[in-house]
């Protein structure tokens, strides 16, 4: 994923034990930018009775330093899957050289 061109989300989609149920790309952009529906990853939730997600992007830049809108997206998914009872494990950003965890860095 950290060698795309293209900046992709995938969901990782996990049962109460988090294992994983299904992994999947949910969005494909630009190499600057993705839009992610978050109404869809929830609604992907509620179809593979998932209890748990964990949210992955690349950044086809290098940059692994979270944008703005990164940090702001995050925090709004993360709230509609605490009203749906459903556990936001953590958004991890790729490059080609590494990864962050956003809760690692304390972002979430």
């Amino acid at each position: 994923m950290g060698s795309l061109s293209v900046e992709q989300i995938r969901v990782m989609y996990l049962d109460s034990s988090y294992r994983l149920i299904k992994d999947q790309v949910v969005a494909s952009g630009t190499r600057w930018k993705v839009r992610v529906e978050i109404h869809k990853i929830l609604r992907k939730c509620i179809l593979f009775d998932a209890s748990a997600i964990i949210i992955a992007h690349n950044h086809p830049s290098s940059r692994w330093k979270p944008t703005p809108h990164d940090i702001e997206s995050t925090r709004i998914l993360a709230e509609a899957s605490r009203l749906l009872s459903i556990e936001f494990v953590d958004h991890w950003i790729v490059t080609e050289s590494g990864a962050l965890s956003m809760r690692a860095a304390g972002l979430l």
